[in-house]
C-alpha cells in the first residue's frame, strides 16, 4: 500500500495504490453453508477513499488463468457501503471458468467452458442495474459440445436475463433463445430453439447394434427453480433413419409431469 492519507482519524482520506497477492475470499450464498473459498493470485488498483467516496480505477484481479480489468465506485456514508448509496462498475474478464461461475451463483452443474465477459453496473446496493455482453468458447453442457455460444446480458427489477442467445453445437446445428433468473427467489425461465441437429453426432442414438440418422429442430420451454424445473419442449425429426432404414418424419411434443 503507497499513497497519501490526510483528515481526522475519525474521517481519513486515502489516495494511492494498492496491490495484494495470494490470498482469499468467502462468497457467501444464500441459504448454503459453508462459504465458497476462492484463491486469487493477484489484485492491483488505484485506490480513493474518504468518508463519503470510494473508488478504484484501472484495477486488476488475477485467478489461474482468469484476468478481470475493473473500475468501481460508490458512495458512503460515514465510511459504509448503504442499500442507497449509489455506485458504478465496469468490468471485463478473460478467459473466465464457467464451471466456476456456475459454483459461485450456486449452480451445481455439468457446465464447461471459457468465457469472455464485459459487464456495466450501476444503481444502488438495494436496486442495481445494468447491462453487458458474454461469450463461451469450447463450452460443454450435459454431455453436449458448444463450440461457441454468445448473448447478452440485462440486469433489471432484480432479475439477470440473458437476451440474443446464439450459439453452435454438433457440426452446423444453431442454437438460439432467451432465458432469465430471479437473484431473490433464483426461479428461472429460458427458451431455447435448435435446428439441424444431426442425430448421428449422439454417442448415446449409435452403438454395434443400434443406428439412427437424421436431423432434429426443436423448440423447449424450462421454466421453474433448479430443485424442481419444469419443461416443454416440441421435437421434429427429420429424414430419420433407424439401421439404415428409412423411417420419414416424426413429430413429438413432451411435458414433464412432478
Amino acid at each position: 500500500l503507497k499513497g497519501n492519507a490526510s483528515g481526522r482519524l475519525s474521517a481519513l482520506s486515502f489516495d494511492g495504490n494498492l496491490e495484494v497477492y495470494d490470498f482469499e475470499t468467502n462468497f457467501m450464498l444464500p441459504g448454503r453453508t459453508p462459504p465458497e473459498i476462492v484463491h486469487w493470485d493477484a489484485l492491483s488498483t488505484a485506490l480513493q477513499y474518504s468518508d463519503s467516496n470510494f473508488a478504484a480505477r484501472n484495477g486488476s484481479l488475477i485467478h489461474g488463468h482468469t484476468v478481470a480489468h475493473f473500475d468501481i465506485s460508490a458512495g458512503l456514508i460515514h465510511g459504509t457501503f448503504a442499500g442507497n448509496t449509489p455506485f458504478t462498475l465496469h468490468a471485463d474478464v478473460l478467459n473466465g471458468d464457467v464451471a466456476e461461475f456456475a459454483r459461485l451463483t450456486g449452480v451445481y452443474r455439468p457446465l464447461t467452458g471459457t468465457l469472455g465477459l464485459t459487464l456495466n453496473i450501476s444503481g444502488t446496493r438495494n436496486s442495481p442495474h445494468g447491462d453487458g455482453h458474454f461469450e463461451i468458447r469450447d463450452g460443454m453442457a450435459y454431455g453436449l459440445a458448444v463450440p461457441s455460444l454468445r448473448g447478452n446480458l440485462r440486469l433489471t427489477n432484480g432479475e439477470a436475463q440473458f437476451n440474443n442467445l446464439e450459439g453452435r453445437a454438433y457440426g452446423n446445428a444453431t442454437l438460439t433463445g432467451n432465458g432469465s433468473i430471479s437473484m431473490s427467489s433464483h426461479e428461472f425461465r429460458l427458451n431455447l430453439a435448435g435446428r439441424d441437429i444431426d442425430l448421428s453426432r449422439f454417442p448415446r442414438l449409435q452403438s454395434s447394434r443400434f443406428t439412427m440418422n437424421g436431423t432434429a429442430d426443436f423448440t423447449a420451454r424450462i421454466t421453474g427453480t433448479q430443485a424442481e424445473p419444469s419443461l416443454e419442449a416440441h421435437v421434429h425429426l427429420k429424414d430419420l433413419a433407424l439401421d439404415n432404414q428409412r423411417a420419414g418424419d416424426f413429430f413429438a411434443d413432451a411435458v414433464t409431469h412432478g
